[in-house]
């Protein structure tokens, strides 16, 4: 009964961030959930850029940050299911893991974030070192 509420947990976790994706992704189209109710300030929040970087206006950085919390419910939640079935499915496939996690997150700084900055290349060391990592495995 233990093991089933944390895979009960696990999925929540999962659902949630996937209709979290699917919300965010759907706001590229129209004003939703993640949208201010002034729709003045969605008009300014995309052409207002971030101290950060130049290039970074900061819808484009809501997304990504939205996108991120996404990845980051469905690895989790994956991730404690596949622990609880087995440690060495994990172990086994640490290469792939890296890749995908790395990835998604260099995807969302790229297209949405930071767009060709010195943040970006920081983001995709990673995702480049698993790369070369997972042919040489």
């Amino acid at each position: 009964m233990n093991i089933t509420l944390i895979y009960i947990g696990s999925g929540i976790y999962v659902f949630l961030g996937i209709l979290h994706g699917i919300v965010t992704l759907l706001e590229l189209k129209r004003e939703g959930g993640l949208s201010p109710v002034n729709s003045e300030l969605r008009t300014r929040m995309k052409s207002e850029p971030l101290r950060l970087h130049s290039t970074s206006i900061f819808w484009n950085a809501w997304i990504a940050f939205n996108l991120t919390q996404s990845i980051g419910l469905i690895i989790s939640g994956a991730l404690i299911s596949l622990l609880l079935f087995n440690v060495e499915i994990i172990v086994s496939n640490i290469y792939f893991i890296s890749l995908v996690l790395s990835g998604s997150f260099l995807y969302a700084a790229s297209a949405f974030f930071f767009l060709s900055s010195r943040p970006t290349i920081a983001i995709g060391a990673p995702f480049v070192l698993f790369l070369i990592s997972f042919l040489l495995h």
